[in-house]
This record gives C-alpha cells, structure tokens and sequence, in this order.
C-alpha cells in the first residue's frame, strides 16, 4: 500500500484531542482513562513549533499519548509527543502492513494496565 505524501498538522491533532475529543459535551466520563493514538508517517510541517507543546500540554491533562511512525526514520519528534517513559508508549514499523501485526500489541499493552 502506497501513502501520498502531504501536510502534517499534529499540533492542531492534538489539540483537537485535547479541546473537543476528551470533554464532556462529547461523551469523555471522569471514570474513563483517556487514550490518544497518534499515527503519522510524517513529520510535523505545520505548526511545527506548537507539536511538543501541544503534546505536553495533552498530557498534562491526563491524557495518554501513544505515537506510531511509518517508516519514519528519526523518531524524536514522535517520542517528545508520547507519553513518558516514550519507550512504552511510542512505536515504530516500516510498512502501513506492519502496522497491522502490531494491533494486538498495542491493545494489550493499553487493556493490560
């Protein structure tokens, strides 16, 4: 599977996420843990500068942020916006097919907290 190349915004991602995902007028529950999954095969390229704040600010919110990078060869964007310690939270595969067979990890690594 071939992905076209294009813009990356994850700064607005996430705070989207932040600002009108996890809140209550749309469904968020106080008892709920709140999990991002953050999938790119991009580098930020618009707002570039907002993306880590953004992310810290996600997280301080109680939200937990997973990264996965496709075919993404430096990876310290993706590991500044996951949640710490980013060896736990942050991911990387080579191929959109890859990311298939990581499926089951994720969700145990998520449902086995």
């Amino acid at each position: 599977m071939n992905c076209t190349s294009g813009l990356t915004n994850m700064a607005d991602a996430l705070s989207a996420v932040r600002t009108a995902m996890f809140i209550p007028e749309n469904g968020d529950r106080p008892d709920a843990n709140n999990i991002a999954i953050l999938i790119t095969d991009g580098y930020s390229n618009i707002k570039d500068r907002r993306t880590i704040p953004e992310a810290d600010l996600t997280r301080k919110d109680n939200i937990e942020v997973y990264t996965i990078g496709i075919d993404i060869q430096d990876l310290r964007e993706l590991r500044g916006i996951a949640s710490k310690p980013s060896w736990r939270y942050s991911y990387d595969v080579s191929s959109v097919e890859e990311l298939i067979q990581l499926g089951p990890n994720i969700y145990e690594t998520i449902c086995k907290r």
